[in-house]
């Protein structure tokens, strides 16, 4: 029998026919559950009792909301119920297998339902199924593993054989301890830029690891920004692709490699971080650097913006490459 609490959250408190406030709920593609006020199972939605599986709700229908839980999540769930019987409200994530056993990761907010006069009458919980996005951070977090393991031994390899050279030209000996000290400084900084999405970071920090990465040949790049500007994980993870692309392109084929300059600046546009990244596209050579809309380097920085709801753009004017990034921040 369906108990007072949920009557009263789902039709007194709402103003609004409990029939017709099922089918609303029934329509959302999360999985939602009405709690008892002392934490009892009594309402999920039909997308949830499909999402889990569930024939006869009449089965968990009054059963603790922890118990439908594997142990190892039981503790998250029982702090985020204790919390919204407390009057707050919470947002969670936890695992659990499916029935065939496939381990599926869900965001779960969890929020107290407070009636007219004060009184917690039933507890919501509206649960959402990140496990793509959990096993697309999980691959994240391999491969930035991977790749500082292989820069830590590229760089040690580099040194070692420079070192070796060295050996019988007393000459070169200073010179190739001086290179191999530069060397574990730019390891350093790309191991750190690879850990960018673990912290926030003072913009300026960010953009000084950026260009020592980069080594001698990228000092002439010279940054202009507002000094107390921050950015969060998300957003330094994807200035660094961006500036180190076009930092690269440089070296290679612009004004970084002809021994010219480039401005990089930044300023607050908002809630987002504008940067803008302008070089000379006239060579000394006599050639122009021709950035291509098709190019994979471009391309690739225009996904990687759009995939974080940023904006990355380039055009040539006035013999100028002009190269420019939205990120927008996460409200604090």
């Amino acid at each position: 029998m369906e108990s007072l609490a949920l009557r009263r959250s789902l039709k007194s408190d709402v103003g609004i026919d409990q029939n017709m406030l099922r089918f609303v709920l029934d329509q959302s593609l999360d999985c939602i559950k009405i709690l008892g006020p002392a934490g009892e199972v009594n309402y999920i939605n039909s997308h949830g009792r499909c999402a889990l599986e569930i024939d006869d709700f009449s089965a968990i229908e009054g059963k603790p909301w922890p118990e439908l839980w594997p142990e190892p999540a039981r503790p998250i769930i029982e702090r985020a119920l204790s919390r919204a019987q407390s009057g707050s409200g919470s947002v969670i994530e936890a695992a659990r297998c499916d029935p065939r056993g496939e381990e599926k990761w869900w965001r779960i907010s969890v929020s107290p339902l407070i009636d007219g006069t004060g009184i917690l009458v039933g507890i919501m919980t509206i649960s959402r199924d990140i496990t793509d996005q959990m096993r697309l951070r999980e691959a994240e977090q391999t491969l930035t593993l991977e790749m500082r393991h292989r820069l830590r031994n590229a760089y040690t390899v580099a040194s070692a054989i420079l070192m070796q050279s060295a050996r019988g030209h007393p000459e070169a000996g200073s010179f190739a301890e001086l290179v191999s000290e530069r060397l574990a400084d730019v390891a350093l900084s790309q191991t750190q830029l690879l850990d960018a999405g673990s912290k926030n970071w003072a913009l300026a920090d960010l953009i000084r690891h950026l260009i020592e990465a980069h080594g001698e040949g990228a000092t002439r790049v010279r940054y202009a920004g507002d000094a107390k500007a921050t950015v969060d994980g998300h957003g330094a993870m994807l200035i660094a692709l961006v500036v180190g692309e076009l930092t690269n392109n440089s070296l290679k084929y612009g004004a970084l490699r002809d021994g010219r300059r480039v401005s990089l600046t930044a300023s607050i546009e908002g809630d987002a971080i504008a940067l803008h990244w302008r070089e000379e596209t006239q060579t000394s050579g006599g050639t122009t650097l021709r950035p291509r809309d098709g190019g994979s380097g471009y391309a690739m920085m225009e996904r990687m913006a759009r995939a974080q709801r940023a904006t990355f753009s380039h055009r040539l004017e006035d013999g100028e490459l002009h190269a420019d990034l939205l990120v927008r921040q996460a409200p604090q």
